[in-house]
Protein backbone atom coordinates (compact mmCIF):
# COMPACT_ATOMS: atom_id res chain seq x y z
CA UNK A 1 0.00 0.00 0.00
CA UNK A 2 1.33 3.38 -1.14
CA UNK A 3 2.08 6.16 1.22
CA UNK A 4 -0.65 8.79 2.40
CA UNK A 5 -0.28 11.56 0.15
CA UNK A 6 0.84 15.13 2.13
CA UNK A 7 -2.07 17.74 2.07
CA UNK A 8 -0.64 20.04 0.19
CA UNK A 9 -0.75 17.80 -3.00
CA UNK A 10 -1.39 19.17 -6.03
CA UNK A 11 -5.13 17.96 -7.45
CA UNK A 12 -6.97 19.56 -10.76
CA UNK A 13 -9.40 22.35 -10.50
CA UNK A 14 -12.74 20.32 -9.73
CA UNK A 15 -16.10 21.91 -10.12
CA UNK A 16 -18.72 22.51 -8.13
CA UNK A 17 -20.00 19.26 -5.83
CA UNK A 18 -23.22 20.16 -6.14
CA UNK A 19 -23.20 20.36 -9.96
CA UNK A 20 -21.08 17.29 -10.73
CA UNK A 21 -24.22 15.63 -8.37
CA UNK A 22 -27.11 16.91 -10.42
CA UNK A 23 -29.14 14.26 -11.32
CA UNK A 24 -30.45 12.49 -14.33
CA UNK A 25 -34.22 12.44 -12.76
CA UNK A 26 -36.74 14.47 -10.66
CA UNK A 27 -36.48 13.44 -7.08
CA UNK A 28 -39.62 11.35 -5.66
CA UNK A 29 -41.42 14.02 -3.16
CA UNK A 30 -41.51 13.76 -0.12
CA UNK A 31 -45.10 13.20 0.43
CA UNK A 32 -46.29 9.46 0.94
CA UNK A 33 -48.35 8.31 -2.10
CA UNK A 34 -51.18 5.85 -2.07
CA UNK A 35 -49.99 1.90 -1.47
CA UNK A 36 -49.55 0.39 -4.60
CA UNK A 37 -46.79 -2.55 -5.59
CA UNK A 38 -45.35 -3.00 -9.43
CA UNK A 39 -45.98 0.39 -10.66
CA UNK A 40 -44.64 1.64 -14.17
CA UNK A 41 -41.00 1.76 -14.15
CA UNK A 42 -39.24 5.35 -14.49
CA UNK A 43 -36.56 5.41 -16.61
CA UNK A 44 -32.98 7.14 -15.89
CA UNK A 45 -31.48 7.81 -19.79
CA UNK A 46 -27.53 7.16 -19.90
CA UNK A 47 -26.41 10.51 -20.63
CA UNK A 48 -24.83 10.63 -24.11
CA UNK A 49 -21.81 12.16 -25.81
CA UNK A 50 -20.01 14.97 -23.80
CA UNK A 51 -22.30 14.40 -20.77
CA UNK A 52 -18.90 12.78 -18.83
CA UNK A 53 -19.09 14.59 -15.39
CA UNK A 54 -16.40 16.77 -14.57
CA UNK A 55 -14.41 14.78 -12.30
CA UNK A 56 -14.62 11.76 -14.56
CA UNK A 57 -13.10 14.62 -17.26
CA UNK A 58 -10.40 15.70 -14.81
CA UNK A 59 -9.34 11.56 -14.38
CA UNK A 60 -9.48 11.03 -18.20
CA UNK A 61 -7.12 13.88 -19.07
CA UNK A 62 -4.75 12.60 -16.25
CA UNK A 63 -5.56 15.08 -13.32
CA UNK A 64 -5.98 11.91 -10.98
CA UNK A 65 -9.07 9.92 -10.40
CA UNK A 66 -11.65 11.06 -8.02
CA UNK A 67 -11.11 11.72 -4.10
CA UNK A 68 -7.47 10.55 -4.39
CA UNK A 69 -6.50 13.75 -1.84
CA UNK A 70 -6.95 12.66 1.76
CA UNK A 71 -10.14 14.51 2.62
CA UNK A 72 -10.96 15.53 6.08
CA UNK A 73 -14.55 14.74 7.25
CA UNK A 74 -17.37 17.86 8.20
CA UNK A 75 -16.26 20.22 10.75
CA UNK A 76 -19.53 19.76 12.18
CA UNK A 77 -18.46 15.91 12.92
CA UNK A 78 -16.37 17.56 16.37
CA UNK A 79 -20.30 18.58 17.35
CA UNK A 80 -21.73 15.17 16.48
CA UNK A 81 -19.02 13.29 18.15
CA UNK A 82 -18.99 15.09 21.09
CA UNK A 83 -23.15 14.58 21.71
CA UNK A 84 -22.34 11.20 21.15
CA UNK A 85 -19.73 10.86 23.41
CA UNK A 86 -22.20 12.86 26.15
CA UNK A 87 -25.15 9.90 25.09
CA UNK A 88 -22.31 7.30 26.57
CA UNK A 89 -21.27 9.48 29.55
CA UNK A 90 -24.78 9.76 31.01
CA UNK A 91 -23.48 8.25 34.49
CA UNK A 92 -21.29 10.55 34.95
CA UNK A 93 -23.26 13.25 34.49
CA UNK A 94 -25.48 12.27 36.85
CA UNK A 95 -23.18 11.69 39.43
CA UNK A 96 -21.99 15.19 38.83
CA UNK A 97 -25.21 16.27 39.09
CA UNK A 98 -25.97 14.61 42.31
CA UNK A 99 -22.48 15.87 44.06
CA UNK A 100 -23.41 19.38 43.26
CA UNK A 101 -26.90 18.81 44.87
CA UNK A 102 -25.22 17.70 47.64
CA UNK A 103 -22.68 19.91 47.71
CA UNK A 104 -19.27 18.28 47.22
CA UNK A 105 -16.97 19.32 43.78
CA UNK A 106 -15.28 15.90 43.69
CA UNK A 107 -18.23 14.30 41.29
CA UNK A 108 -18.40 17.38 39.33
CA UNK A 109 -14.47 17.41 39.04
CA UNK A 110 -14.46 13.97 37.96
CA UNK A 111 -17.21 14.10 35.34
CA UNK A 112 -15.35 17.78 33.82
CA UNK A 113 -12.38 15.37 33.45
CA UNK A 114 -13.94 12.93 31.70
CA UNK A 115 -16.13 15.56 29.43
CA UNK A 116 -12.86 17.30 28.96
CA UNK A 117 -10.93 14.29 27.71
CA UNK A 118 -13.67 13.11 25.75
CA UNK A 119 -14.11 16.22 23.67
CA UNK A 120 -10.34 16.19 23.37
CA UNK A 121 -10.47 12.73 21.81
CA UNK A 122 -13.29 14.27 19.27
CA UNK A 123 -11.08 16.77 18.35
CA UNK A 124 -7.90 14.40 17.66
CA UNK A 125 -10.04 12.07 15.42
CA UNK A 126 -11.41 14.78 13.37
CA UNK A 127 -8.05 16.12 12.49
CA UNK A 128 -6.27 12.71 12.06
CA UNK A 129 -9.23 11.26 10.13
CA UNK A 130 -9.01 10.75 6.79
CA UNK A 131 -10.89 9.34 3.57
CA UNK A 132 -9.67 8.56 -0.21
CA UNK A 133 -10.17 6.24 -2.97
CA UNK A 134 -6.79 5.31 -4.22
CA UNK A 135 -6.87 2.78 -7.30
CA UNK A 136 -9.93 -0.11 -6.46
CA UNK A 137 -9.85 0.53 -3.00
CA UNK A 138 -11.32 2.88 -0.28
CA UNK A 139 -8.78 4.05 2.36
CA UNK A 140 -9.76 5.44 5.76
CA UNK A 141 -6.62 6.25 7.92
CA UNK A 142 -7.13 7.39 11.36
CA UNK A 143 -4.25 7.99 14.45
CA UNK A 144 -1.10 9.20 14.87
CA UNK A 145 0.98 7.42 17.22
CA UNK A 146 -1.87 4.61 16.86
CA UNK A 147 -2.28 5.02 13.65
CA UNK A 148 -4.42 2.36 11.67
CA UNK A 149 -5.04 2.35 7.90
CA UNK A 150 -8.01 0.92 6.53
CA UNK A 151 -8.31 -0.62 2.94
CA UNK A 152 -11.54 -2.09 1.58
CA UNK A 153 -11.38 -3.37 -2.23
CA UNK A 154 -14.60 -1.07 -4.21
CA UNK A 155 -15.77 -4.39 -5.71
CA UNK A 156 -16.97 -5.59 -2.23
CA UNK A 157 -18.75 -2.72 -1.18
CA UNK A 158 -22.82 -3.67 -0.90
CA UNK A 159 -24.12 -0.51 0.49
CA UNK A 160 -23.89 3.23 1.58
CA UNK A 161 -26.55 3.89 3.94
CA UNK A 162 -27.44 7.17 5.59
CA UNK A 163 -29.04 8.10 8.70
CA UNK A 164 -30.05 11.84 9.15
CA UNK A 165 -31.52 13.01 12.38
CA UNK A 166 -33.28 16.16 13.13
CA UNK A 167 -29.81 17.90 13.87
CA UNK A 168 -28.15 16.29 10.95
CA UNK A 169 -30.94 18.02 8.47
CA UNK A 170 -30.12 21.20 10.23
CA UNK A 171 -26.53 21.50 9.51
CA UNK A 172 -27.13 19.77 6.11
CA UNK A 173 -25.06 16.69 6.89
CA UNK A 174 -25.61 13.24 6.98
CA UNK A 175 -24.08 9.40 9.06
CA UNK A 176 -22.55 7.51 6.41
CA UNK A 177 -21.63 3.78 6.79
CA UNK A 178 -20.07 2.24 4.28
CA UNK A 179 -20.69 -1.74 4.57
CA UNK A 180 -19.75 -5.05 2.49
CA UNK A 181 -20.76 -8.63 3.51
CA UNK A 182 -18.09 -9.46 5.85
CA UNK A 183 -19.55 -8.67 8.93
CA UNK A 184 -22.64 -7.19 11.24
CA UNK A 185 -20.47 -4.08 11.35
CA UNK A 186 -20.23 -1.18 9.03
CA UNK A 187 -16.51 -1.18 7.42
CA UNK A 188 -16.13 2.42 7.73
CA UNK A 189 -18.40 5.08 9.51
CA UNK A 190 -17.84 8.61 8.50
CA UNK A 191 -19.67 10.75 10.97
CA UNK A 192 -20.54 13.59 9.00
CA UNK A 193 -20.36 13.97 5.58
CA UNK A 194 -22.51 17.29 3.86
CA UNK A 195 -24.64 16.14 0.78
CA UNK A 196 -21.97 17.62 -1.43
CA UNK A 197 -19.30 15.18 0.12
CA UNK A 198 -21.82 12.07 0.23
CA UNK A 199 -22.25 12.97 -3.69
CA UNK A 200 -18.37 13.17 -4.08
CA UNK A 201 -17.23 9.79 -2.33
CA UNK A 202 -20.29 7.98 -4.07
CA UNK A 203 -19.65 8.81 -7.77
CA UNK A 204 -15.60 7.82 -6.70
CA UNK A 205 -16.68 4.51 -5.55
CA UNK A 206 -19.82 3.77 -7.92
CA UNK A 207 -17.69 5.74 -10.45
CA UNK A 208 -14.31 3.52 -9.92
CA UNK A 209 -16.20 0.29 -10.19
CA UNK A 210 -18.28 0.94 -13.50
CA UNK A 211 -14.90 1.87 -14.89
CA UNK A 212 -13.79 -1.24 -13.66
CA UNK A 213 -16.40 -2.95 -15.45
CA UNK A 214 -16.15 -0.76 -18.64
CA UNK A 215 -12.46 -1.99 -18.94
CA UNK A 216 -13.80 -5.90 -19.02
CA UNK A 217 -16.10 -5.00 -21.87
CA UNK A 218 -13.48 -5.36 -23.85
CA UNK A 219 -12.03 -8.42 -23.01
CA UNK A 220 -12.93 -11.89 -23.81
CA UNK A 221 -15.33 -11.85 -20.78
CA UNK A 222 -17.34 -9.01 -23.17
CA UNK A 223 -20.26 -11.16 -23.24
CA UNK A 224 -21.18 -11.91 -19.33
CA UNK A 225 -19.97 -8.50 -18.57
CA UNK A 226 -23.12 -7.06 -19.53
CA UNK A 227 -25.28 -8.00 -16.15
CA UNK A 228 -22.10 -7.01 -14.49
CA UNK A 229 -22.31 -3.61 -15.32
CA UNK A 230 -25.97 -3.39 -14.71
CA UNK A 231 -25.19 -4.37 -10.84
CA UNK A 232 -22.46 -1.66 -10.37
CA UNK A 233 -24.85 0.45 -12.25
CA UNK A 234 -27.42 0.14 -9.69
CA UNK A 235 -25.53 0.31 -6.93
CA UNK A 236 -25.40 4.19 -7.71
CA UNK A 237 -29.03 4.12 -5.94
CA UNK A 238 -27.67 5.23 -2.11
CA UNK A 239 -27.89 8.22 -0.39
CA UNK A 240 -30.36 10.67 0.88
CA UNK A 241 -33.52 9.80 -0.19
CA UNK A 242 -34.02 13.17 -1.95
CA UNK A 243 -31.19 12.19 -3.78
CA UNK A 244 -31.28 11.11 -7.82
CA UNK A 245 -28.68 8.76 -9.09
CA UNK A 246 -25.43 9.90 -10.35
CA UNK A 247 -24.49 10.65 -14.08
CA UNK A 248 -22.92 7.58 -15.24
CA UNK A 249 -19.53 7.69 -16.98
CA UNK A 250 -19.64 8.25 -21.14
CA UNK A 251 -17.00 5.29 -21.11
CA UNK A 252 -19.87 3.30 -19.03
CA UNK A 253 -23.00 4.59 -21.18
CA UNK A 254 -22.21 2.24 -24.13
CA UNK A 255 -22.67 -1.00 -21.81
CA UNK A 256 -26.68 -0.14 -21.45
CA UNK A 257 -29.09 2.08 -22.82
CA UNK A 258 -31.04 2.83 -19.48
CA UNK A 259 -31.23 1.96 -15.80
CA UNK A 260 -34.99 1.60 -14.97
CA UNK A 261 -36.10 2.73 -11.27
CA UNK A 262 -39.24 1.49 -9.89
CA UNK A 263 -41.13 2.47 -6.97
CA UNK A 264 -42.27 -1.57 -5.14
CA UNK A 265 -44.37 0.22 -2.12
CA UNK A 266 -45.18 2.85 -0.16
CA UNK A 267 -46.76 3.16 2.84
CA UNK A 268 -49.48 5.82 4.27
CA UNK A 269 -49.74 6.90 7.51
CA UNK A 270 -53.45 5.11 8.21
CA UNK A 271 -51.12 2.03 7.51
CA UNK A 272 -48.56 2.70 10.13
CA UNK A 273 -51.35 3.47 12.81
CA UNK A 274 -53.39 0.80 12.19
CA UNK A 275 -49.94 -1.61 12.50
CA UNK A 276 -49.10 0.61 15.59
CA UNK A 277 -52.74 -0.45 17.04
CA UNK A 278 -52.31 -4.02 16.03
CA UNK A 279 -48.93 -4.50 18.10
CA UNK A 280 -47.39 -4.02 21.31
CA UNK A 281 -44.31 -2.02 20.95
CA UNK A 282 -45.64 -0.41 23.89
CA UNK A 283 -45.06 -3.14 26.49
CA UNK A 284 -41.09 -2.94 25.27
CA UNK A 285 -41.49 0.92 27.25
CA UNK A 286 -43.57 -0.98 29.74
CA UNK A 287 -40.53 -2.91 30.36
CA UNK A 288 -38.25 -0.16 30.77
CA UNK A 289 -40.23 1.35 33.25
CA UNK A 290 -40.82 -1.47 35.53
CA UNK A 291 -36.90 -2.35 35.16
CA UNK A 292 -36.45 1.39 36.57
CA UNK A 293 -38.98 1.04 39.10
CA UNK A 294 -37.37 -1.88 40.71
CA UNK A 295 -33.88 -1.30 40.23
CA UNK A 296 -33.40 2.45 41.34
CA UNK A 297 -34.38 3.62 45.03
CA UNK A 298 -36.61 6.12 43.74
CA UNK A 299 -40.36 5.02 45.91
CA UNK A 300 -39.12 4.09 49.18
CA UNK A 301 -38.65 0.73 50.52
CA UNK A 302 -39.08 -2.57 48.40
CA UNK A 303 -41.68 -3.01 51.27
CA UNK A 304 -43.62 0.20 50.47
CA UNK A 305 -43.48 -0.34 46.55
CA UNK A 306 -45.91 -3.52 47.31
CA UNK A 307 -48.18 -1.65 49.58
CA UNK A 308 -51.87 -2.60 49.64
CA UNK A 309 -52.69 -0.01 52.32
CA UNK A 310 -55.07 1.09 49.76
CA UNK A 311 -57.43 -1.37 49.98
CA UNK A 312 -58.42 -1.06 52.98
CA UNK A 313 -59.82 2.11 51.98
CA UNK A 314 -63.27 2.21 53.41
CA UNK A 315 -64.91 3.37 50.06
CA UNK A 316 -63.57 -0.03 48.64
CA UNK A 317 -64.82 -1.98 51.80
CA UNK A 318 -68.54 -0.58 51.00
CA UNK A 319 -68.05 -0.57 47.56
CA UNK A 320 -70.32 -3.64 45.17
CA UNK A 321 -68.38 -6.43 43.95
CA UNK A 322 -69.41 -5.30 40.44
CA UNK A 323 -68.23 -1.92 40.80
CA UNK A 324 -64.81 -2.87 41.92
CA UNK A 325 -64.77 -5.25 38.73
CA UNK A 326 -65.56 -2.33 36.71
CA UNK A 327 -63.07 -0.27 38.38
CA UNK A 328 -60.30 -2.87 37.91
CA UNK A 329 -61.96 -3.50 33.94
CA UNK A 330 -61.60 0.64 33.92
CA UNK A 331 -57.87 0.83 34.79
CA UNK A 332 -56.71 -2.41 32.65
CA UNK A 333 -58.20 -0.13 29.27
CA UNK A 334 -56.78 2.43 30.06
CA UNK A 335 -53.28 0.58 30.48
CA UNK A 336 -54.02 -0.90 27.03
CA UNK A 337 -54.86 1.93 25.66
CA UNK A 338 -51.60 4.14 27.14
CA UNK A 339 -49.75 1.28 25.41
CA UNK A 340 -51.70 1.38 21.85
CA UNK A 341 -50.82 4.95 21.51
CA UNK A 342 -47.44 4.55 22.05
CA UNK A 343 -47.10 1.74 19.57
CA UNK A 344 -48.57 4.15 17.02
CA UNK A 345 -45.72 6.66 18.08
CA UNK A 346 -43.27 4.12 17.27
CA UNK A 347 -44.30 3.27 14.37
CA UNK A 348 -44.97 7.10 13.05
CA UNK A 349 -41.54 8.03 14.17
CA UNK A 350 -39.87 5.29 12.88
CA UNK A 351 -41.49 4.53 9.52
CA UNK A 352 -43.50 7.56 8.52
CA UNK A 353 -42.64 8.69 4.68
CA UNK A 354 -41.26 4.78 4.10
CA UNK A 355 -40.65 4.21 0.54
CA UNK A 356 -39.14 1.10 -0.87
CA UNK A 357 -37.69 1.32 -4.74
CA UNK A 358 -35.58 -1.07 -7.15
CA UNK A 359 -32.91 0.44 -9.04
CA UNK A 360 -31.34 -1.97 -11.08
CA UNK A 361 -30.48 -5.11 -9.04
CA UNK A 362 -30.42 -2.56 -5.77
CA UNK A 363 -33.50 -2.24 -3.72
CA UNK A 364 -33.80 0.98 -1.96
CA UNK A 365 -35.31 1.89 1.51
CA UNK A 366 -36.35 5.21 2.97
CA UNK A 367 -38.14 6.39 5.98
CA UNK A 368 -37.86 8.61 9.36
CA UNK A 369 -39.97 11.34 10.54
CA UNK A 370 -37.01 12.86 12.92
CA UNK A 371 -34.47 10.77 12.14
CA UNK A 372 -34.64 9.95 8.01
CA UNK A 373 -32.87 6.88 6.91
CA UNK A 374 -32.01 5.60 3.81
CA UNK A 375 -30.49 2.14 2.94
CA UNK A 376 -29.96 -0.22 0.03
CA UNK A 377 -30.44 -4.00 0.08
CA UNK A 378 -28.47 -5.87 -3.57
CA UNK A 379 -31.10 -8.03 -4.19
CA UNK A 380 -28.54 -10.91 -5.40
CA UNK A 381 -27.60 -10.96 -1.66
CA UNK A 382 -31.00 -11.33 -0.03
CA UNK A 383 -30.69 -15.07 1.71
CA UNK A 384 -33.78 -15.62 3.07
CA UNK A 385 -37.41 -14.04 2.94
CA UNK A 386 -39.72 -14.40 6.47
CA UNK A 387 -43.97 -13.06 6.03
CA UNK A 388 -45.25 -12.53 9.75
CA UNK A 389 -48.87 -12.30 10.86
CA UNK A 390 -49.08 -11.65 14.25
CA UNK A 391 -53.11 -12.25 15.72
CA UNK A 392 -54.03 -8.77 15.25
CA UNK A 393 -52.83 -7.76 12.32
CA UNK A 394 -53.90 -11.11 11.04
CA UNK A 395 -57.78 -9.92 11.55
CA UNK A 396 -57.53 -6.43 9.70
CA UNK A 397 -55.36 -8.18 6.43
CA UNK A 398 -52.28 -7.29 7.14
CA UNK A 399 -48.63 -8.49 7.38
CA UNK A 400 -44.91 -7.93 7.87
CA UNK A 401 -41.68 -8.94 5.61
CA UNK A 402 -38.40 -8.78 7.00
CA UNK A 403 -35.35 -10.47 5.03
CA UNK A 404 -32.02 -11.63 5.76
CA UNK A 405 -28.26 -10.69 3.75
CA UNK A 406 -25.27 -12.43 3.21
CA UNK A 407 -23.16 -10.90 6.00
CA UNK A 408 -25.91 -9.42 8.04
CA UNK A 409 -26.79 -11.53 10.93
CA UNK A 410 -27.06 -8.63 12.83
CA UNK A 411 -26.60 -7.57 16.66
CA UNK A 412 -28.27 -5.36 19.11
CA UNK A 413 -26.10 -2.49 18.66
CA UNK A 414 -26.54 -2.27 14.79
CA UNK A 415 -27.29 1.07 13.30
CA UNK A 416 -30.77 2.37 12.15
CA UNK A 417 -30.21 2.13 8.45
CA UNK A 418 -29.18 -2.24 9.21
CA UNK A 419 -32.30 -2.19 11.85
CA UNK A 420 -34.25 -0.73 9.01
CA UNK A 421 -32.89 -2.81 5.94
CA UNK A 422 -33.01 -6.17 7.69
CA UNK A 423 -35.56 -6.36 10.86
CA UNK A 424 -37.98 -4.06 9.51
CA UNK A 425 -37.54 -4.79 5.97
CA UNK A 426 -41.39 -3.72 5.16
CA UNK A 427 -42.82 -2.83 8.61
CA UNK A 428 -46.43 -3.19 7.22
CA UNK A 429 -47.76 -4.26 4.29
CA UNK A 430 -51.63 -5.61 3.08
CA UNK A 431 -52.12 -9.31 2.51
CA UNK A 432 -53.05 -8.29 -1.06
CA UNK A 433 -49.38 -6.76 -2.02
CA UNK A 434 -47.40 -9.78 -0.66
CA UNK A 435 -47.48 -12.12 -3.60
CA UNK A 436 -45.99 -9.23 -5.75
CA UNK A 437 -43.75 -7.71 -3.31
CA UNK A 438 -42.12 -11.23 -3.19
CA UNK A 439 -41.65 -11.56 -6.67
CA UNK A 440 -39.72 -8.63 -6.95
CA UNK A 441 -37.44 -9.12 -4.40
CA UNK A 442 -36.30 -13.26 -5.46
CA UNK A 443 -36.95 -13.33 -9.50
CA UNK A 444 -38.73 -16.79 -9.81
CA UNK A 445 -40.33 -16.43 -6.85
CA UNK A 446 -44.25 -17.29 -7.85
CA UNK A 447 -45.89 -17.94 -4.55
CA UNK A 448 -49.10 -19.37 -4.84
CA UNK A 449 -49.61 -21.24 -1.03
CA UNK A 450 -53.19 -23.10 -2.17
CA UNK A 451 -50.81 -24.83 -4.93
CA UNK A 452 -48.45 -25.95 -2.54
CA UNK A 453 -48.17 -29.58 -1.62
CA UNK A 454 -47.21 -29.03 2.49
CA UNK A 455 -45.84 -32.09 4.85
CA UNK A 456 -47.18 -32.30 8.30
CA UNK A 457 -45.38 -33.36 11.33
CA UNK A 458 -45.64 -37.49 12.55
CA UNK A 459 -49.30 -38.37 13.42
CA UNK A 460 -47.31 -39.36 16.83
CA UNK A 461 -46.82 -35.66 17.21
CA UNK A 462 -50.75 -34.99 19.23
CA UNK A 463 -50.26 -38.05 21.36
CA UNK A 464 -46.33 -36.67 21.96
CA UNK A 465 -47.28 -33.64 22.43
CA UNK A 466 -50.37 -34.38 24.54
CA UNK A 467 -48.45 -35.90 27.25
CA UNK A 468 -46.23 -32.70 27.35
CA UNK A 469 -49.23 -30.87 27.90
CA UNK A 470 -50.09 -33.42 31.07
CA UNK A 471 -46.95 -33.09 32.69
CA UNK A 472 -47.07 -29.28 32.34
CA UNK A 473 -49.79 -29.58 34.19
CA UNK A 474 -48.45 -31.72 37.12
CA UNK A 475 -45.58 -29.74 37.71
CA UNK A 476 -47.94 -26.57 37.96
CA UNK A 477 -49.99 -28.00 39.96
CA UNK A 478 -47.61 -29.15 42.58
CA UNK A 479 -45.79 -25.55 42.02
CA UNK A 480 -49.44 -24.08 43.07
CA UNK A 481 -49.88 -26.84 46.11
CA UNK A 482 -46.57 -25.08 47.46
CA UNK A 483 -47.03 -21.93 47.25
CA UNK A 484 -50.61 -21.91 48.23
CA UNK A 485 -52.38 -25.01 50.78
CA UNK A 486 -54.44 -27.10 50.25
CA UNK A 487 -56.09 -25.71 46.99
CA UNK A 488 -52.83 -24.56 45.28
CA UNK A 489 -52.50 -27.58 43.56
CA UNK A 490 -56.30 -26.61 41.28
CA UNK A 491 -53.87 -24.44 38.88
CA UNK A 492 -52.38 -27.33 37.28
CA UNK A 493 -55.99 -29.11 36.59
CA UNK A 494 -57.52 -25.28 35.37
CA UNK A 495 -54.50 -24.63 33.09
CA UNK A 496 -54.67 -28.62 31.89
CA UNK A 497 -56.82 -27.64 28.77
CA UNK A 498 -54.82 -24.47 27.69
CA UNK A 499 -51.61 -26.52 27.59
CA UNK A 500 -53.61 -29.08 25.38
CA UNK A 501 -55.24 -27.16 23.03
CA UNK A 502 -51.32 -25.25 22.63
CA UNK A 503 -50.13 -28.77 22.05
CA UNK A 504 -52.95 -29.21 19.40
CA UNK A 505 -52.20 -25.90 17.31
CA UNK A 506 -48.61 -26.45 17.83
CA UNK A 507 -49.18 -29.93 15.84
CA UNK A 508 -51.27 -28.58 13.10
CA UNK A 509 -49.44 -25.20 12.87
CA UNK A 510 -45.82 -27.02 10.80
CA UNK A 511 -46.13 -26.74 7.74
CA UNK A 512 -42.81 -28.03 5.42
CA UNK A 513 -42.91 -27.92 1.66
CA UNK A 514 -40.33 -27.85 -1.44
CA UNK A 515 -40.67 -26.32 -4.19
CA UNK A 516 -38.50 -25.41 -8.04
CA UNK A 517 -36.81 -22.93 -6.24
CA UNK A 518 -36.59 -24.10 -2.78
CA UNK A 519 -38.23 -24.65 0.56
CA UNK A 520 -41.27 -23.11 2.57
CA UNK A 521 -41.96 -23.32 5.98
CA UNK A 522 -44.58 -22.20 8.24
CA UNK A 523 -44.77 -22.02 11.66
CA UNK A 524 -46.80 -20.13 14.98
CA UNK A 525 -49.72 -19.87 16.57
CA UNK A 526 -50.35 -16.56 17.76
CA UNK A 527 -47.90 -14.96 15.03
CA UNK A 528 -47.88 -17.27 12.22
CA UNK A 529 -44.52 -16.74 10.10
CA UNK A 530 -44.21 -18.27 6.68
CA UNK A 531 -40.35 -18.33 5.63
CA UNK A 532 -38.74 -18.77 2.05
CA UNK A 533 -34.93 -20.28 1.93
CA UNK A 534 -33.37 -21.20 -1.45
CA UNK A 535 -31.01 -23.54 -2.81
CA UNK A 536 -28.54 -21.70 -4.02
CA UNK A 537 -28.51 -19.93 -0.76
CA UNK A 538 -28.44 -22.97 1.22
CA UNK A 539 -25.78 -23.18 4.06
CA UNK A 540 -25.98 -26.15 6.12
CA UNK A 541 -28.35 -29.06 6.16
CA UNK A 542 -29.24 -30.82 9.83
CA UNK A 543 -30.46 -33.93 10.81
CA UNK A 544 -30.69 -35.07 14.25
CA UNK A 545 -32.56 -37.12 16.39
CA UNK A 546 -32.63 -36.97 20.20
CA UNK A 547 -33.61 -40.11 22.20
CA UNK A 548 -36.62 -39.03 22.30
CA UNK A 549 -36.91 -38.28 19.06
CA UNK A 550 -35.66 -42.34 18.55
CA UNK A 551 -38.38 -43.58 20.99
CA UNK A 552 -41.47 -41.68 18.84
CA UNK A 553 -39.66 -42.76 15.96
CA UNK A 554 -38.89 -38.99 14.56
CA UNK A 555 -36.24 -36.71 13.57
CA UNK A 556 -35.57 -32.92 12.65
CA UNK A 557 -34.46 -31.11 9.80
CA UNK A 558 -32.76 -28.23 9.94
CA UNK A 559 -31.82 -25.40 6.95
CA UNK A 560 -29.68 -22.48 7.65
CA UNK A 561 -28.23 -19.83 5.37
CA UNK A 562 -25.44 -17.49 5.45
CA UNK A 563 -27.68 -14.68 7.82
CA UNK A 564 -29.73 -16.42 10.66
CA UNK A 565 -31.08 -14.13 12.81
CA UNK A 566 -33.34 -10.86 12.01
CA UNK A 567 -35.99 -12.75 10.61
CA UNK A 568 -36.52 -14.43 14.08
CA UNK A 569 -37.95 -17.38 12.23
CA UNK A 570 -35.37 -20.59 11.60
CA UNK A 571 -36.16 -23.65 9.20
CA UNK A 572 -36.16 -25.86 12.47
CA UNK A 573 -38.85 -29.03 11.49
CA UNK A 574 -39.11 -30.74 14.48
CA UNK A 575 -41.57 -33.97 14.77
CA UNK A 576 -40.99 -35.04 10.69
CA UNK A 577 -41.22 -38.82 10.33
CA UNK A 578 -37.60 -40.12 10.92
CA UNK A 579 -37.51 -41.40 7.30
CA UNK A 580 -39.32 -38.84 5.86
CA UNK A 581 -37.06 -36.58 7.65
CA UNK A 582 -34.32 -38.38 6.08
CA UNK A 583 -35.14 -38.76 2.50
CA UNK A 584 -35.95 -34.84 2.82
CA UNK A 585 -32.31 -35.00 3.65
CA UNK A 586 -30.92 -36.52 0.98
CA UNK A 587 -32.90 -35.21 -1.19
CA UNK A 588 -32.18 -31.27 -0.71
CA UNK A 589 -28.14 -32.03 -0.51
CA UNK A 590 -28.40 -32.78 -4.29
CA UNK A 591 -30.58 -30.09 -4.63
CA UNK A 592 -28.64 -28.21 -3.38
CA UNK A 593 -25.73 -29.41 -5.20
CA UNK A 594 -27.03 -28.62 -8.38
CA UNK A 595 -26.93 -24.83 -7.52
CA UNK A 596 -23.87 -23.13 -7.36
CA UNK A 597 -24.14 -20.54 -4.43
CA UNK A 598 -23.84 -16.86 -5.58
CA UNK A 599 -23.95 -13.94 -3.86
CA UNK A 600 -22.10 -11.53 -5.87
Amino acid sequence: MSPEQPQDAQTPAEPNAEQAAEPDVVAEPDAVAEPHVLTEPRVVAAPGTGQMAGHEQAASSGGGPLLSKPTLLHPSSILFDTISHIRKYLVPAGIAVYSAAQGGQWGLGIAGFVFCGSFVSTLFRYFTLRYRVQGDDFIVTEGLLFRRVRSVPIRRIQNMDLVQNVLHRIFGVAEVNIETASGTEPEATLRVLTRAQIAELRQAIFGARTSEVSRHDSSPRGASSSADYSDAASERATGVSQEALPRLPEASAAATQAIQSQRLLTIPLGRLVAAGLANNRGLVLLGVLLGFYFQGDYFGDMSDRFSLDFLEDPRLEQAEPASLVLLALLAGLALMLVLRVVSVAWYVLRFYGYQLQRCGEDLHISCGLFTKVSATVPRRRIQFISIHRPLLMRQIGLASIRIETAGGAGNENESAAATVSRRWFVPVIEESEVVGLLAELRPGLNWHEPSVTWHAVSPRTWPRLMRQALICSLITGLVGLGLTRPWGWTLGGLLLPLFVWLAWKHSRAVRYARTDWGIAFRSGIFTRKLSFAFYDRIQTLLFAQSPLDRRWNMATLQVDSAAAGPAEHTITVRYLDAEFAMNQFNELQVATARHQPSWS
